[in-house]
């Protein structure tokens, strides 16, 4: 069974964006959550999100009304069926679709996936780039090997100690999961 959450954040005539995500089997115990019946997951962009019941893709979606940042980062805010123990649930993948209504300065991002546990963080360099204004949704999966008790190739640690006691910190603990519209090790003008 698949969990899926819909989002949407607006920054006032320059930036739109509509994010799905889906996680994998065992988190957030094969619960459906789309928007319609809340904010499972406690996702934001950052200010107060306003949930919808209907109009996301497909059912409720999550807007804000100002979203001004260097990079979007559609993210968890505490705990929830998408944060805990990846490795105790089995997950081996997180899927999540993104479509960019608008922006201030288009550019090929990479869509990349983070998962953190306090000060440590492991993140996925998105292998493919963020929707372009226009260019409607688009899918990714990034591959989470939780099963592994080193770091995967293709992930990067961030923390104290080593990348292997990182990923496992992190991987048996997660405390939030962002989706970052590319690479966080970048600097970027603000959006």
């Amino acid at each position: 069974m698949l969990n899926t959450v819909t989002a949407v954040a607006r920054r006032a005539s320059s930036l739109a964006l509509t994010v799905a995500l889906i996680a994998t089997p065992g988190l957030a115990n094969g619960t459906l959550a789309d928007f319609s019946g809340g904010n499972l997951g406690s996702w934001t962009w950052g200010p107060p999100a306003i949930v919808e019941n209907s109009g996301g893709n497909p059912g409720g979606w999550l807007h804000t009304s100002v979203v001004d940042t260097f990079a979007p980062q559609l993210r968890t805010t505490g705990p929830s069926g998408f944060t805990g123990n990846w490795r105790g649930a089995g997950a081996t993948s997180f899927g999540f679709d993104l479509q960019t209504i608008s922006t201030n300065f288009p550019a090929l991002r990479e869509a990349t996936l983070l998962l953190r546990a306090g000060g440590q963080t492991v993140y996925r360099l998105g292998t493919e780039t963020v929707p372009q204004p226009g260019t409607g949704w688009q899918h990714y999966d990034v591959p989470v090997p939780a099963a592994s008790t080193t770091l995967p190739a293709g992930w990067t640690a961030q923390g104290s100690g080593s990348d292997d006691a990182i990923w496992n910190t992190v991987i048996t603990g997660v405390t939030e999961v962002v989706i970052f519209y590319g690479d966080p090790d970048f600097f970027y003008i603000f959006d």
